[in-house]
């Protein structure tokens, strides 16, 4: 990663001689998200928020940008200031009607809510992720918001829900081939069953 930061700095030199503001920003970026590889939360954070500051940024990477300081706050089990970005983001995506995007947000805001132990809105953020990947055909996504369901089913006590969701995400998981996936599946219901006794 110093290799990064050095090249980072390169860059930087340059775009600063041509007051390049967009690159600049850009950057900032690329650093933050190299701090973010090397668990240095507080750096990350303020390349972020220099990044945005100093550019003049389209609506695309200011959501990401929102998305990474979201998912910094969420590294440091912060997640009462993760949310607000998540929330930003998710605006952005709706407004482009990005819906790929949009199912990313569905999913981190409900992990936040999760995380906070607020599972009725937990559940929210999941179902929508759900009708989304519904949408999108998209088998990965379908299963992630079957076992995240499940598990929220699963902290409330609902046993029998739970191991209906997580009968979903593994059959879902059974047709892609991914042995890894599967067995997190298999697990998760022997847990489920386990507390069912």
């Amino acid at each position: 990663t110093e290799e990064a930061h050095a090249y980072i700095d390169k860059a930087l030199k340059v775009f600063s001689a041509i007051n390049d503001k967009n690159n600049i920003a850009q950057c900032y970026k690329e650093r933050g998200s190299v701090y973010y590889i090397e668990n240095k939360f507080i750096e990350c954070l303020q390349a972020f928020n220099t990044s945005i500051e100093i550019s003049i940024i389209d609506q695309t990477s200011l959501a990401k940008t929102y998305n990474s300081i979201g998912a910094t706050y969420g590294s440091l089990g912060n997640y009462s200031e993760a949310l607000p970005y998540f929330l930003k983001t998710l605006k952005i995506w709706e407004e482009q009607k990005n819906t790929n995007y949009m199912a990313l947000a569905y999913l981190n805001i409900g992990n936040v809510y999760f995380k906070q132990k607020n599972y009725g809105l937990a559940n929210k953020y999941y179902n929508r992720l759900l009708n989304i990947s519904e949408k999108l055909k998209d088998p990965y996504l379908l299963s992630y918001a079957y076992s995240s369901i499940a598990e929220v089913y699963n902290h409330m006590h609902l046993y029998d829900k739970s191991l209906s969701y997580h009968r979903k995400s593994l059959a879902i998981k059974q047709t892609l081939f991914d042995k890894s996936r599967e067995a997190e599946s298999y697990n998760d219901i022997g847990g489920v069953l386990f507390k069912q006794k």
